[in-house]
């Protein structure tokens, strides 16, 4: 019951961090061409006045693409990058309290960087004190945390997380680098997002051995 609670707590989050940006992008009446939940294979697929709307089976993420992205003003895209983050620190803060929901989200940043460097002793004890919150609190108190923990690691300066996208545009109107650069960028940052997921799921091995 705690995986499948953790499981769905995961979705619910992409859905609103996605969907927020959709949102977003819809009041800036910028023209979207795809909204997509998750990655890897495809599993659902529609399209609607020349826009697709995608599900995929890897619930770990989502994206929305535009038409014009390379053209959207910096101010927009700042709105557009932050609004997910946002939409998910409101729920934690609406479920958990300020106090509490700050907290969480704070301790997010070092947790989920020092945990994927450590699984093997810090990353198995946060994910089995996970293990030990989702047992002793309601889906909805978890769906809080889980909101907060998701907030930080989307504000992480990684080029293909929403903080580090935002430092990445900044960077290339300041220095103004070439799309190479940028390709190169982005690579390094995808490298390291795998490399957060190897750590994490060599934590959640080492939480299963206990």
């Amino acid at each position: 019951m705690a995986i499948a609670a953790f499981f769905i707590g995961v979705c619910l989050c992409i859905v609103v961090h996605v969907s927020a940006m959709a949102a977003m992008s819809f009041l800036l009446k910028r023209q979207m061409r795809e909204v997509c939940y998750g990655f890897g294979p495809r599993m659902i697929r529609r399209r609607s006045r020349g826009m697709r709307w995608t599900v995929r089976w890897i619930p770990l993420g989502g994206y929305v693409k535009h038409w014009d992205w390379d053209r959207l003003p910096f101010w927009k895209e700042i709105c557009l990058q932050l609004i997910g983050p946002i939409a998910l620190y409101l729920i934690a803060l609406s479920i958990l309290g300020p106090k509490k929901s700050s907290g969480m989200f704070l301790s997010g940043f070092g947790q989920i960087i020092l945990g994927a460097l450590h699984p093997w002793a810090i990353g198995k004890e946060l994910v089995l004190e996970m293990a030990q919150y989702t047992s002793a609190n309601s889906f909805i108190s978890l769906f809080g945390a889980m909101s907060a923990k998701l907030c930080a690691s989307q504000l992480l300066p990684l080029p293909t997380l929403n903080g580090g996208a935002i430092l990445m545009r900044a960077a290339k109107l300041i220095l103004r680098f070439s799309k190479h650069v940028e390709e190169q960028f982005a690579l390094m940052s995808l490298s390291m997002v795998f490399a957060l997921f190897v750590g994490w799921a060599m934590a959640a091995y080492y939480a299963w051995r206990t």
